[in-house]
């Protein structure tokens, strides 16, 4: 919690800061975590292109070379999965082993997780889609959010933490590795805090109603189905 201010950079120790782009330094760990990076690049596949060409820092080092100049107003809220694959990066640096074994070892082994996680071809684990979950294991993943991060009899993720991801005032996006956004159940708008995955996996908690609801499926191009028959049928039972 006290490196979220820091500069992504400054945890990459192979970057080249001589040939990286003007602002590209000013990117925190906050910027990555909430979407807010202002990575630009001449088209929307322009770092997909890159990441089979290039392996773990050398991919951030072509991305950080070629973006726009990063300006406090390109620092608007952008939906990719550039942000979360830094951060991704950053654990897969930092953590005693690679990535994926923080994830098997303080993600899924922590709450006795049954999962597959692909990689992306720059060698690190994917960030926008590429995990799949049971929905026994997406439930305590739920459980542990209405919870403040304590799954059991431990803390599993840090409250401080836990508060920037429920925290409404943030406004509708995806924060913080979670979505967290108003939708409307009985004609009324309800607070979700919510996992959500390509094909139509969901974990979708509601902290004011005090219930998880999950669901598994692959819809491809109807994503929101399950989401829809959650918000329609089960969470106006729980309603007053």
């Amino acid at each position: 919690m006290n490196d979220l201010d820091k500069p992504v950079i400054s945890f990459m120790p192979q970057i080249d800061r001589s040939k990286i782009r003007p602002g590209v330094e000013t990117i925190t760990l906050r910027d990555a975590l909430s979407m807010k990076s202002g990575l630009r690049f001449p088209d929307k596949n322009f770092a997909r292109a890159l990441d089979g060409k290039y392996q773990r820092q050398k991919f951030f080092q072509m991305l950080f070379e070629n973006t726009e100049p990063v300006t406090p107003e390109k620092k608007q809220y952008r939906y990719t999965g550039t942000d979360p694959s830094m951060i991704m990066m950053i654990v897969d640096i930092l953590a005693p082993g690679t990535a994926q074994d923080f994830i098997a070892r303080e993600v899924a082994g922590k709450v006795g997780a049954v999962y597959h996680w692909d990689n992306q071809p720059c060698g690190l684990p994917k960030c926008g889609a590429g995990s799949s979950f049971t929905a026994r294991s997406l439930l305590k993943f739920g459980i542990m959010l209405i919870q403040g991060g304590r799954y059991g009899n431990q803390q599993l993720l840090s409250a401080d933490y836990l508060k920037l991801v429920m925290n409404k005032q943030e406004g509708e996006g995806y924060f913080y590795h979670f979505h967290n956004r108003h939708k409307k159940a009985a004609g009324r708008r309800v607070h979700m805090v919510s996992g959500i995955g390509a094909g139509g996996q969901y974990m979708a908690a509601f902290p004011a109603l005090n219930i998880v609801a999950v669901a598994t499926a692959h819809n491809k191009g109807k994503i929101g189905l399950p989401l829809q028959a959650i918000l329609e049928h089960l969470v106006p039972l729980f309603m007053k």
